[in-house]
């Protein structure tokens, strides 16, 4: 019990004695005068208003009392008395205190006092948002006489992070103050080694448990393009309704001790002391046991070894039999897994709802199966509970990064818009690193990542992280709502596009204004880098995001092994390039051991990325122009339409400050100012003193001439040809012209460099199919290879005849070569190989094809017992999504 405060008046002095004469005295002198009394005063706290406590008291002289509010008891004789809280109800609630009982002295002439705190027992599950005490699902927590374990060592605060699932169980009082924690538990929800990864869907493999990354994990000294086969994890999640987990805290580790990992019990076998959780068998037949093994229990696994063919040899099992009484609480965030019309199922808890639970953040119809949620229940006393309050989460539908402009009691501004936080806002530091950042210490200037979504009054902030970073810029990503031929607005925020803007597909493929607007649908996910230039919000970069049909994967790193520029790796993932491999800020000689890039491409049959788009790391300013000199000043300059502010800080190469000339082609590195100016930080003069031109052919005219906006260029036979050949020309690909001008104004082109590859669509039926790896669709001559996707066939179904749509690139020989090709209609298609992943016999991949079965799925003998690592081979048809509806399974 916690003692409140004991006030003591001092009443012995040196003078304070009374001596009695020697040799005289009455009867009395031989019977002592009794002590002087003493008070009790005891605070009650926490109850529901008009909810009777009920405190027993008992002390010297058999002194017995029941009190049910706050009382002071005088005249009480010294000593010691006990103090035993009883528990009491309200609601179906029950109300208890932390100790049931304690001792305490009340002494003469003065005034005990205790406090008596009341609380409903509490047990919450969740993620730890922030600091200054511990914040779990949006709520504080006193910790100041917590007990905390970290993997059942015991621990400190000072362990926990942002992101960490942890059980808190506390005692939750009726008059909103923060709830006393007694203990606050974090156990890792995986520990070791990755033994697969899946660049696309941002997920990966320990222990046969599939994890998840998203816009909400936490990473500590680790980000997921690092991730590889060599790395070892400790994972924090939540399940899914998938049977996968999604993680919100993603720690390395340099050395691993053991094996850990938490999961349900499937496929239970004494007789052979097995079982599954996920995709892994797990051997107990050495393990120490603590519970009892049952399908469906939830468990913790701990090993020495890695597990080999797929089968972790168990050292010991915990089996979670966590129990409530009737009248406590339950705070739980979790993904809903099952759903039926009264009840539905979060982690391991079977949850009820009625008429009287309240729903907030959405309707009891929005309500469905994979749904994030928090919820308040209240338990019945046989591991059931009915739901109080359900907060049903939204998705994040934008992710901003920039400087804030405005700050408020209750919000602050980035990019002209509001945006407010609740008690479930994440917060970290990676500024200050202080670990108790939260709302009330942003200011004006600090540059913050968001993750939000909209609501009435602005946006939402689910996570706010803020970073040491000095750009001027804006980094923002999220679902086009609306565009016009020049802009995009994405939750209210609108961007422009000018001539300073780049394009990219979603392929990293540079492309024109008109082929990006073309392109673009409403909803798509663009990511865009922009800046406030002369007063309005405009691209720097912006690129569409892969869909599920594109199957783009997108990554940064280092190259840490290298063959030659075709084979190399980056982060433990095999890379190829091609001759349609695009190279931004860089070159292909350019890629060598250590060299900082951005990947984007595909991964073929093999396992292997072909490399559609290869940007190097590079240290140049927030934007690149280059053009001829318009007009000129003491202070600036204008190429292209833009004005330039030039001083004494801009860097010269190849020229001197007074060779800047009208007409004078230049490359220029610019700034953009919080001001939204521009300034050169460098300026490159063309060391040939050529005319150049940069941009997209917007029109030919005949055999030998073409147009690149206003500029006419014209070539012959002495032309060189630079990345393709002439016959490629066409309208809509970027090119880099170097020569002279003639009287007519007319660019005589010494040298025509490609930058861009011509890209084609062709769909039809295909014909002359005889030479393998050729065949046409109409007059138009295709190639595929080995990089080449397929969707809803395989190469193996190109027959004559058979309708198709062919996407790629013009190659030098006219023809096209084959990036994507989709059937038409339904192909039969047969893949043999080793299960990679595996969440159940019904959904599993064989090397990148994701395959599924059904009832209607024949299996060959006892192939429909098949695990990771089992060698099958598959028949059945692709669906749009290209994943594979097996018709027959045998095990080879």
């Amino acid at each position: 019990m916690k003692k409140y405060s004991k006030k003591y008046l001092s009443l012995v002095t040196a003078g304070s004695l009374l001596l009695t004469a020697c040799g005289g005295g009455s009867d009395s002198d031989n019977n002592p005068t009794e002590p002087e009394k003493g008070s009790l005063s005891i605070a009650i706290s926490g109850l529901p208003t008009n909810t009777l406590a009920n405190i027993e008291i008992s002390g010297p002289d058999s002194f017995k009392q029941v009190i049910t509010a706050t009382t002071t008891i005088p005249e009480l004789a010294p000593g010691t008395y006990t103090i035993k809280a009883l528990e009491v109800s309200n609601d179906g609630l029950r109300f208890i205190t932390a100790e049931a009982g304690t001792t305490i002295d009340v002494r003469s002439n003065q005034t005990t006092q205790e406090l008596i705190q009341y609380g409903v027992p509490q047990i919450s599950q969740g993620v730890v948002s922030g600091f200054g005490s511990v914040y779990v699902n949006g709520t504080r927590y006193d910790t100041s006489e917590s007990k905390f374990t970290h993997n059942h060592q015991a621990s400190a605060e000072a362990s926990l992070n942002v992101g960490m699932q942890v059980t808190v169980t506390s005692l939750k009082a009726d008059d909103n103050t923060s709830p006393m924690a007694t203990s606050i538990e974090y156990l890792a929800h995986a520990q070791g080694g990755v033994t697969h990864i899946d660049l696309f869907n941002n997920s990966f493999v320990i222990l046969g448990q599939t994890y998840i990354a998203n816009e909400l994990t936490v990473f500590e000294d680790i980000t997921f393009d690092q991730i590889n086969l060599n790395s070892i994890l400790e994972v924090s999640a939540t399940e899914n309704a998938d049977g996968q987990f999604i993680a919100t805290h993603i720690a390395s580790s340099s050395e691993q001790d053991e094996q850990q990992v938490q999961g349900t019990i499937t496929n239970l076998d004494s007789i052979k002391t097995t079982f599954t959780l996920g995709a892994l068998t797990v051997d107990y037949s050495q393990s120490e046991i603590d519970g009892e093994l049952a399908n469906g229990a939830i468990i913790e696994v701990k090993a020495t070894n890695s597990p080999v063919n797929n089968i972790l040899i168990a050292d010991d099992i915990d089996v979670n039999e966590q129990t409530t009484q009737a009248g406590e609480l339950l705070d739980i965030t979790g993904i809903v897994k099952a759903l039926s019309a009264q009840s539905l199922t979060v982690g391991q808890y079977q949850l009820s709802f009625n008429d009287d639970t309240e729903f907030t953040h959405g309707e009891k119809e929005e309500l469905t199966v994979g749904t994030k949620v928090n919820l308040i229940a209240v338990t019945s006393g046989d591991n059931s509970a009915v739901i109080k309050k359900i907060q049903l989460d939204e998705l994040t539908e934008i992710e901003i990064s920039g400087h804030v402009e405005l700050t408020s009691d209750d919000s602050f501004t980035l990019a002209g818009q509001n945006f407010t936080v609740n008690s479930f806002t994440q917060y970290e530091d990676d500024y200050l690193n202080n670990r108790q950042f939260n709302f009330k210490d942003i200011t004006i200037g600090d540059y913050l990542e968001v993750d939000a979504y909209q609501v009435t009054d602005g946006l939402l902030s689910q996570s706010i992280q803020r970073k040491a970073i000095e750009t001027n810029t804006l980094d923002i990503d999220g679902a086009v709502d609306s565009f016009t031929e020049t802009t995009i607005t994405i939750n209210k925020i609108t961007i422009a596009t000018s001539n300073l803007s780049e394009f990219e597909n979603s392929a990293g493929r540079e492309i024109t204004q008109q082929q990006f607007f073309e392109q673009l649908n409403k909803g798509q996910q663009v990511e865009i880098e922009a800046a406030s230039i002369n007063g309005e919000l405009t691209a720097i970069e912006i690129e569409m995001e892969s869909s599920q049909l594109d199957e783009i994967i997108s990554f940064e790193g280092v190259i840490d092994t290298f063959d030659s520029s075709e084979h190399f790796t980056v982060n433990g993932h095999s890379l190829t390039t091609s001759t349609h491999t695009q190279y931004d800020d860089g070159v292909k000689s350019d890629l060598i051991l250590g060299a900082q890039v951005e990947i984007k491409g595909r991964k073929n049959n093999d396992g292997v990325i072909l490399a559609t788009a290869i940007e190097f790391e590079s240290d140049a300013s927030d934007l690149e122009i280059e053009g001829a000199i318009d007009s000129l000043t003491e202070q600036s300059l204008t190429v292209a339409g833009n004005e330039i502010t030039i001083n004494d800080s801009t860097i010269y190469e190849d020229g001197l400050r007074g060779d800047l000339a009208i007409g004078k082609y230049i490359e220029v590195d610019v700034a953009v100012e919080a001001s939204g100016l521009l300034t050169a930080t460098n300026i490159e003069f063309n060391p040939q003193d050529e005319d150049v031109v940069v941009g997209f052919i917007t029109e030919t005219q005949g055999e030998y001439q073409f147009t690149i906006g206003q500029q006419v260029v014209t070539f012959d036979a002495e032309t060189d040809f630079d990345n393709g050949v002439n016959t490629q020309l066409a309208v809509g690909l970027k090119v880099k012209v170097s020569g002279s001008l003639d009287q007519e104004n007319i660019l005589v082109a010494e040298e025509v460099e490609f930058e861009q590859l011509q890209q084609q669509t062709v769909e039809g039926a295909a014909s002359n199919f005889a030479q393998g790896n050729h065949f046409s669709i109409g007059n138009q001559q295709v190639e595929v290879n080995s990089h080449t996707q397929y969707i809803g066939g395989g190469l193996s179904n190109i027959d004559n005849g058979v309708v198709i749509k062919v996407e790629g690139f013009i190659n030098v020989q006219g023809s096209v070569t084959a990036e994507k090709v989709t059937f038409e209609q339904e192909q039969l298609v047969k893949i043999d190989g080793i299960v990679s992943s595996f969440t159940d016999t019904t959904s599993f991949s064989i090397g990148t094809q994701v395959i599924i079965t059904s009832a209607e799925t024949e299996f060959d003998d006892d192939s429909n017992s098949f695990t990771l690592g089992s060698n099958l081979s598959i028949e059945g048809y692709l669906d749009n999504s290209n994943v594979l509806h097996a018709t027959k399974v045998s095990v080879n």
